[in-house]
């Protein structure tokens, strides 16, 4: 049989083209909105990546959790990241076994209790540095992806981060990158400050901030910052803008504890129980079929605080901050 150069050729392309999406993929290097209507072939490069992780270690919990039906609100964004694998391109950091799983709950919510639409979310795996620098805009410029998709006065903002936080030399506070050094946080490390910042920036009606990350330096997997770095460095966590809320899995100085089995952040599991409608119930609520942010902090102390010292005995406090006012 003949060898058609043409055929060959195309199929050459297909091939390379399904091998480097596998291959960003799985290196951490994907950045792309969250459509569940991908092509079969996008699917299954997705699959093959999660199962390899998942042999790592990294959790696969699936939350079940029913939201009420929430109309559509064709103007709000999100970004939703899960910064898992630090050991494909970071240095001496370790991994954050529950993140995909997080990611992949907090984008069920952002699309059924927020009524985001699939294509208004930017959804970030592993995310880089350079790859946060797009998305949120620098220090010089804050006019990233986030700014170019909002509508001026419109658009409701929710950042959700699951990965690694850790203070700099001078304790200030840093999301940590996927490609981050653990030697030199403060150099390759997205400030928190910047990030409030450039979002206070937007012309959004409103911004929402979630973060399942703790600053301390320390994890369930072990120390974030270089293991030379002796002399314990209280992060100092920036003041949030006027115009933004902002909720956490801890105070400044404590770890954000996994499930024992490390299929979900404690925070996000218990954060999403709360606004799916448990937090309205019971001792925590009013009753009237909404949720408020009172009512958060009443439920997640009774569960997430509880649990945190039950099954580790740490203190675990999440921090709510509405218009740079605490509520925790």
């Amino acid at each position: 049989m003949d060898f058609n150069p043409i055929i060959g050729d195309a199929v050459s392309l297909a091939i390379g083209k399904i091998v480097d999406e596998w291959t960003r993929e799985v290196g951490g290097m994907e950045e792309d909105r969250y459509a569940m209507g991908a092509s079969p072939a996008r699917r299954m490069v997705k699959n093959l990546g999660r199962k390899m992780k998942s042999k790592r270690g990294f959790g696969r919990g699936k939350l079940k959790i029913a939201y009420p039906p929430t109309p559509e609100q064709p103007d709000d964004i999100a970004v939703i990241i899960g910064n898992g694998d630090y050991g494909q391109f970071g240095v001496d950091i370790p991994d954050v076994l529950p993140a995909y799983a997080d990611m992949d709950a907090f984008a069920q919510y952002a699309i059924e209790g927020l009524g985001v639409r699939e294509g208004n979310i930017i959804f970030m795996r592993d995310a880089t540095g350079a790859q946060m620098v797009r998305v949120f805009g620098s220090e010089r410029d804050a006019h990233g992806q986030l700014f170019d998709w909002v509508r001026p006065g419109r658009s409701r903002v929710y950042v959700y981060y699951s990965g690694h936080g850790a203070p700099g030399r001078s304790g200030s506070a840093y999301l940590v990158p996927s490609d981050a050094d653990a030697a030199r946080i403060e150099l390759n490390g997205f400030p928190l400050s910047q990030l409030y910042t450039n979002l206070s920036k937007l012309p959004a009606s409103h911004v929402t901030v979630v973060l399942e990350a703790c600053f301390s330096g320390t994890s369930q997997q072990g120390s974030v910052i270089a293991k030379s770095s002796a002399i314990y460095v209280r992060p100092k966590i920036p003041e949030v803008p006027t115009n933004m809320t902002v909720i956490s899995a801890g105070a400044a100085d404590q770890v954000a504890s996994w499930e024992e089995d490390n299929s979900n952040g404690l925070f996000t599991k218990y954060y999403l129980k709360a606004v799916s409608g448990e937090a309205d119930t019971g001792s925590y609520g009013n009753h009237d079929g909404h949720v408020e942010l009172a009512e958060i902090k009443a439920y997640l102390k009774d569960t997430l605080t509880y649990f945190a010292r039950r099954h580790y005995g740490r203190d675990q406090n999440p921090q709510i901050v509405l218009g740079g006012r605490a509520m925790f």
